[in-house]
């Protein structure tokens, strides 16, 4: 499905003709979790073809954010790829490069739309972030615009407060292991809703 090689990545982008927001789209963050790749080819193919096409914004759309884990058809390269998501001034494993790559390109976008997805039969389903705070855990002053886009996906169940049950993990795991830390719960969602904070 991706002919890049694995150092690099597969970037597809369209543009209006009009000024407008710009949507990120990720698929295969986790490599097994192959529905975003299949749904992003989709929509290229129908760009591509002209039966769907944007009038104002940026649609940007990596079918395989993870060529490693996807390759190899498992849930990580050399690590989560959704977990501690920043610049990494000296990378040291597959996913620190990734993140170089994509951080800025997350930084780029107003929206972002990262595709997973889980083995067992169930409902689809949206994660949240956190009600409109100043707080040191998830700072976000776009709480209403999000959940706005998230209805407007068709989904009808949300899931929310992934960091304050991330950081009651981490507490936990500290009394085993004194470097667990809180940022490792950052993935691509809580990066971007960092980034809107400040914006």
């Amino acid at each position: 499905m991706n002919n890049a090689p694995l150092g690099s990545l597969c970037i597809c982008q369209f543009l209006g003709m009009q000024p407008g927001p710009s949507l990120l789209v990720l698929g295969a963050v986790h490599g097994n979790e192959t529905c975003g790749s299949i749904a992003i080819k989709k929509i290229q193919e129908e760009m591509e073809n002209g039966t769907v096409s944007i009038k104002r914004g940026k649609l940007t759309m990596v079918p395989i954010t993870n060529p490693l884990a996807f390759k190899n058809k498992r849930r990580e390269g050399q690590r989560n790829l959704n977990r501690n998501f920043k610049i990494v001034p000296n990378p040291r494993d597959f996913e620190d490069h990734i993140c170089n790559l994509l951080y800025p390109m997350l930084s780029a976008h107003d929206v972002l739309l990262d595709l997973h997805s889980f083995q067992s039969p169930g409902i689809p389903f949206a994660m949240i972030g956190p009600p409109n705070n100043n707080g040191d855990l998830e700072p976000f002053m776009r709480a209403q615009e999000e959940e706005a886009f998230a209805m407007s996906l068709g989904v009808h169940r949300f899931v929310e407060g992934w960091m304050e049950v991330y950081v009651d993990g981490v507490n936990e795991r500290r009394e085993r292991d004194v470097n667990a830390k809180i940022g490792y719960g950052i993935g691509t969602a809580e990066a971007i809703r960092r980034n809107r904070h400040n914006t």
